[in-house]
């Protein structure tokens, strides 16, 4: 992986452009998902809070969606919720994901609370 690119502001057009020409792309439930599952570029869904994976989850080959392991998962974000953090949010390490980014084998689990589909 070359680098990092944070894409806000722009067209569809050029989101496209920046995701069909990038290594991974990491992404939350956001339009830019749905844009990269119509390319070749892996994907990988950080699938937190209300976002129900097996309703709206990326399903392509080689992709791959991280879901916390907190048996509240998908919370209905109307609700306040009963713990004292999100732990759903914040449970997932950086250097989780890094490890989980340039690893050879992503079939491997490398968080600690949090499963990949």
């Amino acid at each position: 992986l070359q680098s990092v690119v944070k894409v806000s502001g722009v067209s569809l057009n050029h989101a496209l452009e920046v995701i069909r020409n990038s290594d991974v792309f990491i992404t939350v439930d956001t339009s830019t998902k749905h844009l990269a599952n119509g390319t070749s570029t892996p994907v990988i869904e950080l699938c937190f809070g209300s976002s129900n994976f097996k309703k709206q989850g990326i399903y392509k080959e080689n992709s791959w969606i991280v879901v916390p392991n907190d048996s509240c998962h998908p919370c209905a974000m109307e609700s306040l919720c009963p713990k004292a953090q999100r732990t759903c949010t914040k449970d997932l390490k950086a250097t989780e994901l890094l490890h989980f980014v340039f690893s050879e084998n992503r079939n491997q689990n490398f968080f600690r609370n949090a499963k990949i589909y």
